[in-house]
């Protein structure tokens, strides 16, 4: 979509993980598959045709974003990490959920948040766009 002169660029993603928990009869006409794996495909056209991309995924962090290593069994159900590890360079906004967590830092350059549960919190995210086609984020 675009703002004044700039084009924003969004995708959202889902947890690849449903099937585990929701009854069959629900999803029988839908096919989940790996975020990572839709963004492989997706993000670099998306990313060629934005001056400004976001990711909302509902779904979380398997690993300590500082130290990368494990919080939780490596299931596939929170890919959070590995899309930070694989598209930081092409993603300027990651918005995550499902593990109802509260965060909000900048990594690699992408401003990431996840605003806890319920309506408790309110995630924001400054971003300032200069005319050289540089991003700063806060």
């Amino acid at each position: 979509f675009k703002v004044n002169d700039l084009t924003i660029g969004t995708i959202g993603l889902t947890t690849q993980y449903i099937p585990h928990w929701e009854q069959p009869d629900y999803i029988k006409t839908l096919t989940f598959n790996s975020a990572v794996h839709i963004l492989k495909s997706e993000l670099p056209t998306l990313r060629e045709k934005s001056d400004i991309v976001v990711v909302s995924y509902h779904g979380g962090f398997e690993r300590d974003l500082d130290s990368g290593l494990p919080t939780e069994a490596l299931t596939g159900e929170n890919e959070g990490y590995d899309i930070l590890s694989q598209f930081s360079d092409s993603i300027d906004v990651l918005i995550t959920g499902h593990q109802h967590r509260d965060i909000a830092t900048i990594k690699n350059q992408t401003a990431i948040i996840q605003p806890g549960s319920k309506g408790t919190k309110v995630g924001k995210i400054v971003i300032e766009y200069t005319h050289d086609k540089k991003v700063l984020i806060k």
